[in-house]
């Protein structure tokens, strides 16, 4: 019994948390609407997942760790070269939140017009997080990896 209550209680958590954190975004990401969160039983399976990928991905570009120079790389990408999808594509974003880590669907289009913020939303201007940014299946996706003298850029 007192298992299910603790498990009520941390599930409780999340939904609260993500009813914040999705007011925080609709506040601070222009043209955002609300498609909802990665169910919470995929999220390490997905992210390791991803890493499996980009470790596997032939062209990857170091970066310096200049804050300036990696927004400038990031606005340069154009995603609609990189990706089949279309820029009203649901992807999925994770992010820090508390030490721990989410997915927030959000669209392709609102990703590249959002760049900056989401850098800081996610954790990644802080050092506390990694960019992570693909569609559910792992068919396309961006991440920049964060080490301790370098970034790494990976786009597939």
């Amino acid at each position: 019994m007192k298992n299910n209550r603790q498990k009520r209680i941390w599930e409780l958590q999340i939904k609260n948390r993500r009813v914040l954190v999705q007011k925080e975004v609709e506040k601070n990401f222009k043209g955002y609407v609300h498609a909802g969160f990665l169910e919470i039983a995929i999220i390490e399976e997905l992210k390791n997942k991803i890493y499996a990928k980009i470790d596997k991905v032939p062209k990857r570009r170091s970066l310096s760790m200049e804050y300036e120079q990696i927004l400038e790389v990031l606005l340069g990408l154009d995603f609609r070269s990189i990706t089949d999808n279309p820029p009203e594509k649901q992807m999925v974003l994770f992010y820090e939140y508390n030490g721990g880590v989410d997915g927030l669907f959000i669209l392709l289009e609102i990703f590249m017009n959002n760049i900056q913020k989401i850098l800081e939303f996610v954790g990644f201007t802080e050092g506390r997080m990694d960019l992570l940014y693909t569609d559910a299946n792992l068919g396309t996706g961006i991440c920049i990896e964060r080490f301790e003298y370098m970034n790494i850029l990976t786009v597939w």
